[in-house]
């Protein structure tokens, strides 16, 4: 009984993600589920721009098991799909 009681009480606080069109963009989230900010190793190259949203220029390349610290970051959605 007392399980049940718990998982009713916490039921009323899950709430699922926001719907999003392929335009939206999410401030200050990490890109994927239990994402944390901090260290992350490359894995694979990944082009740096200058400014967020600006790709007509590459300012430097990060190269697989390079590292970098992630204080934070927005999502931006160019295509959307279920998986």
């Amino acid at each position: 009984m007392k399980v049940i009681f718990i998982i009713i009480i916490f039921s009323t606080f899950l709430h699922s993600q926001p719907d999003h069109d392929a335009s939206s963009i999410i401030y200050g989230s990490c890109p994927f589920e239990c994402c944390q900010f901090g260290q992350w190793i490359i894995k694979d190259s990944i082009n740096v721009y200058p400014n967020e949203g600006d790709t007509n220029s590459i300012s430097f390349v990060l190269n697989d098991d390079d590292t970098v610290f992630a204080e934070t970051g927005n999502l931006h959605f160019y295509k959307l799909g279920k998986f």
